[in-house]
């Protein structure tokens, strides 16, 4: 396993710790006295950002109290995070057989990873079927259409993401960031620089240090020959990441 964790992976997993810890009272689950000790410390460690030390401890949980859906969601982030995919998506695999539905997206991002196209989709759809309004689920559909070649597909897959709901007493979609981060994406690569400058605008307002998404929306405003306004944001993008080449390709070609 490396030393060193994706940032990308060790924050979903601190992202999805707050949730539960928030939420432990609706979640938790009656445990034996070893069990209840282990989750304890498994939380303690995960919060002080030791987190394979904190995987252990979810071992030690899922060892005394193997249905408890708590341990296997949060231990197979934890071992996701190491780099023990494989632990990762046993445990995953128990929790959604406990009817644990948001399991399903996590079994869909492996496989997805693995390449496994076919075995992504099926997970996210059985996510999706459980969970209508589940985004990252949409969002692991979109990507798989796009690998696909099928922008339209991965454009209405992700653009409900940002749209208010027809039913009005729907629950509305909690705003994710990486909707509009792909949407922009996906309208750029299918010729449509209005529809990404339009989204990727609302994109920047929401997280104002994303250099991918101002990167997106310099790109957007140059194809729609808004210069000044590209510029300033190819400047923007290579403030919050020096090491962005098409952000300085992009400062180059408009200075010259």
């Amino acid at each position: 396993m490396s030393r060193r964790f994706s940032l990308a992976k060790t924050a979903s997993f601190l992202v999805f710790l707050v949730v539960m810890t928030l939420t432990r009272s609706g979640v938790a689950q009656p445990l034996n006295k070893a069990a209840r000790a282990s989750l304890d410390i498994a939380y303690q460690l995960a919060g002080a950002g030791m987190i394979r030390w904190s995987a252990t401890a979810f071992q030690d949980v899922v060892k005394n109290a193997p249905d408890s859906v708590e341990a296997l969601m949060l231990g197979g982030l934890a071992m996701f995070v190491i780099g023990d995919e494989s632990q990762a998506g046993e445990w995953w695999k128990k929790a959604e057989a406990l009817g644990e539905e948001s399991a399903s997206t996590l079994l869909g991002d492996i496989k997805f990873r693995e390449g496994d196209l076919e075995g992504a989709q099926t997970a996210y759809e059985r996510a999706l079927a459980n969970l209508p309004r589940a985004a990252k689920a949409r969002v692991g559909l979109a990507l798989i259409a796009e690998k696909r070649g099928d922008l339209e597909q991965a454009i209405a897959q992700v653009k409900p993401l940002i749209e208010p709901p027809d039913d009005e007493e729907a629950e509305p979609y909690i705003p994710m960031i990486d909707a509009y981060y792909h949407l922009g994406r996906f309208y750029l690569a299918n010729g449509q620089p209005t529809e990404a400058m339009d989204v990727l605008k609302i994109g920047t307002q929401l997280d104002t240090r994303h250099p991918e998404m101002h990167l997106l929306l310099a790109m957007a405003y140059e194809e729609n020959g808004l210069i000044a306004e590209a510029v300033h944001l190819y400047e923007r993008a290579l403030q919050l990441n020096p090491d962005l080449p098409a952000a300085k390709e992009g400062l180059e070609r408009l200075r010259r």
